[in-house]
């Protein structure tokens, strides 16, 4: 089991840049690290696309 936000090449040629909640389940299955959200955005002076989990929490 694990954690991959999917987006559409479309949604990332609109060059929007965003930060989203992952919903939580009221359990995990198994102890591990999950992301309470995740961030889409382009670096136009890099040219390049970040998809990013972020706030990485331990639930046991």
């Amino acid at each position: 089991m694990f954690v991959e936000p999917m987006v559409s090449l479309a949604y990332l040629e609109s060059l929007a840049d965003s930060t989203t909640p992952v919903k939580k389940p009221q359990r995990y299955s198994y102890p591990a690290w999950y992301p309470a959200a995740y961030r889409i955005g382009f670096d136009p002076g890099k040219g390049e696309y970040t998809i990013a989990l972020l706030e990485l929490q331990r639930y046991d």
